[in-house]
């Protein structure tokens, strides 16, 4: 059983070589590492053609700059393996990761994903690998495992069978995207395996853009990965356990809540109507119960940034701040 492992790079040549030789030392040996330069323009490609000549289950890929999602669709593109594994090219994995997948994938033939732990890490420190705990697995069926927060699992911590994904493609959405990839193939899977395994480390940088502080753009592109979503929801034809559709809702109205009152005023009155359109939209959807309709519908159609606070954002605060109180929606 081969494992193709997907690496997109750019940029990142203090970074490289560590991620590649967490490939190399991996106790798994039947797999492919696709490393595609995205346009370099310090010298990760040419790390990557090193690593190439010394081992050839690297193969690299040379393009224009395009986008993670683009290098990623390169390695789609061309990867030969059963299953596939994607590996961001400043993180790391643990020296078992894909022998614990595979071990998940035979313990559990009919599964169409194999997921592993994470272990987030800042950047110059370690990750706390827990390895001296024994590794056990658990099976989910799709339709109660999703979590709304993350759309079910990252697109990095799992192997994914290559039947599930090789026809699959990545949006160029500027944020989701890899959230977007995710649902899609879960929408098409039947069931996950999860390891207690930590296997995946996800290295926090400076300057990430996860880390850099709330724009217009990042809004409004947080956004639209979202309502892209609520869109393969809809058109999945699962059915899906109430408690995740509920979830789901609740992270639309609450979590761009939040995002939208750490904007400026002025980025937020540029962005109300969008979101407005966008909670007005999400009304009339189907998948909700009437309370959560109707709160969308009120929100979308007063345009009030002091209904949008009490009514999405307020929420949010309660459960982040750990107050409970009868009016504090409990995801």
């Amino acid at each position: 059983m081969k494992i193709s492992v997907i690496v997109p790079i750019y940029n990142c040549e203090n970074y490289l070589g560590e991620c590649l030789d967490s490939v190399l030392g991996q106790t798994y040996r039947d797999w492919e590492c696709i490393c595609v330069d995205d346009g370099s323009t310090d010298r990760s490609g040419d790390i990557a053609d090193e690593y190439a000549r010394r081992d050839d289950r690297f193969r690299v890929v040379h393009k224009p700059n395009g986008g993670e999602g683009s290098a990623r669709n390169s390695g789609l593109d061309i990867f030969t393996g059963d299953w596939v594994y994607f590996l961001d090219s400043d993180d790391i994995l643990n020296n078992r990761a894909l022998e614990v997948c595979a071990e998940g994938i035979n313990n559990n033939p009919d599964v169409d994903i194999s997921c592993i732990g994470i272990a987030n890490y800042i950047d110059g420190a370690s990750p706390s690998w827990e390895s001296d705990k024994p590794i056990t697995w658990m099976t989910h069926d799709i339709s109660t495992y999703i979590d709304p927060t993350n759309y079910g699992l990252y697109v990095w911590c799992a192997a994914y069978r290559a039947e599930l994904v090789k026809n699959k493609r990545f949006t160029d959405l500027k944020v989701g995207a890899d959230r977007v990839f995710v649902l899609d193939v879960l929408m098409n899977s039947k069931n996950v395996v999860r390891s207690n395994y930590i296997g995946y480390g996800y290295r926090t940088r400076e300057g990430s853009i996860v880390n850099t502080p709330m724009t217009k753009e990042k809004f409004l592109a947080d956004l639209r990965h979202r309502m892209f979503c609520l869109e393969l929801f809809k058109s999945s034809g699962k059915q899906f356990a109430k408690s995740i559709i509920r979830n789901f809702a609740k992270d639309i109205m609450e979590y761009t809540g939040d995002c939208f009152f750490r904007m400026t005023k002025i980025e937020q009155e540029e962005s109300l109507n969008e979101w407005c359109d966008a909670l007005r939209a999400c009304s009339k959807s189907r998948l909700w119960n009437v309370a959560i309709s109707y709160r969308m519908k009120i929100c979308g159609t007063i345009r009030s940034r002091g209904v949008l606070w009490c009514l999405c954002c307020l929420p949010y605060w309660l459960k982040a701040h750990g107050v409970n109180r009868k009016f504090a929606i409990q995801k």
